[in-house]
């Protein structure tokens, strides 16, 4: 939703240009392109659905699956 944003009103507001979800959705409540408490409920949503996301990759790794390290790093 907020990239339908960015390629309508991008042109005119340069701020909508931000490559980041949470960014976006501030500035569109600030350049009131959509209610400030839509803004925010947009905002807690995507938070939780990412973390979500997060949680679920770390539950579901497959067995024996670890981080590579690299240069001895």
């Amino acid at each position: 939703m907020t990239q339908a944003f960015q390629l309508a009103y991008g042109s005119r507001h340069a701020a909508l240009r931000s490559a980041g979800t949470l960014g976006t959705l501030e500035e569109l409540a600030r350049i009131r392109l959509l209610p400030e408490h839509v803004c925010r409920e947009l905002d807690h949503a995507y938070v939780f659905l990412r973390t979500a996301e997060h949680r679920g990759q770390l539950v579901h790794r497959p067995p024996g699956h670890r981080r590579v390290r690299v240069g001895g790093l």
